[in-house]
């Protein structure tokens, strides 16, 4: 009896995979439809630069020369110590000596994102 049943089930499953492989012809393959493009989503944003420094990474604080104003008053508010402008200023003094800096003149500073906002960066726009 368990010879006929196992039969049985053969001649079922054969008249099953038989219908399935008919009817396989008459399928129409799926157009593959493509789903939303992911690939951007995951992509960090390209850094913005400015004066060719990454102006994104830093806080911008905008500002001009005021009226007998000097460099180091502007740079001791923003955590640079006098030997540091000391040093700033002997060293860039062959790129632009800075008691050439006129009154009205508009400057940029670039400072860190964090408690201190120290500069990093001094931007001075000697003309527009």
């Amino acid at each position: 009896m368990s010879f006929i049943r196992i039969g049985q089930i053969l001649a079922a499953a054969l008249l099953i995979s038989g219908f399935s492989c008919k009817n396989s012809s008459e399928i129409k393959p799926e157009l593959a439809v493509p789903g939303p493009d992911t690939s951007s989503v995951n992509e960090t944003p390209a850094p913005v630069f400015m004066y060719g420094i990454p102006s994104d990474s830093f806080e911008l604080i905008t500002g001009k020369i005021k009226r007998n104003s000097l460099l180091s008053e502007i740079l001791l508010k923003h955590g640079i110590s006098m030997q540091e402008i000391d040093q700033v200023t002997r060293n860039s003094k062959e790129v632009f000596d800075v008691r050439k800096i006129r009154t009205g003149s508009s400057y940029i500073l670039f400072c860190n994102r964090d408690s201190v906002a120290k500069a990093s960066y001094f931007v001075y726009e000697h003309d527009p």
